[in-house]
């Protein structure tokens, strides 16, 4: 009886989450603590839209200098990897701070001490099937390593 009162019960959950709209900016994210030694950021998204979420990539790392947020010029390196978050379940991405110089030589960035703001953003997949957008941000804050 057990069985079958839970059964019904996901498949109540199923039809109500497919009928409510999707919220694609119900994203929560947040940082692994970072010092100017870190040459990778690793944060975490929580899929709060209801939907199923593409695999979330960075748009962009910005610092807070006097107020202001201004764009880090960096380059990110992900691996190629697809993959979909589930409605309440979470992912854990490391991406590597570098850019490449002349010879294509990788060069590791590290992040000066202040507070930071990464922007990540994904797709959601709607009610038709149809992908929208979403992005979600946090602050975080790198500190001095010792």
């Amino acid at each position: 009886m057990t069985q079958f009162i839970s059964r019904i019960l996901a498949i109540l959950m199923t039809i109500v989450s497919i009928l409510m709209p999707a919220k694609p900016d119900n994203v929560e994210v947040t940082v692994k603590d970072m010092t100017t030694e870190s040459a990778c950021i690793t944060f975490t998204c929580v899929n709060n839209t209801g939907r199923r979420m593409d695999r979330p990539e960075i748009k962009m790392i910005e610092k807070n200098v006097d107020g202001e947020w201004e764009e880090v010029q960096t380059g990110y390196f992900m691996t190629a990897i697809a993959y979909y978050v589930n409605p309440g379940f979470s992912c854990t991405e490391s991406v590597e701070l570098c850019n490449l110089d002349e010879d294509f030589n990788v060069i590791y960035t590290h992040l000066e001490p202040g507070v930071y703001r990464l922007t990540v953003k994904y797709g959601v997949l709607n009610i038709r099937e149809d992908l929208q957008s979403g992005e979600a941000s946090c602050i975080f804050t790198v500190t001095q390593a010792e």
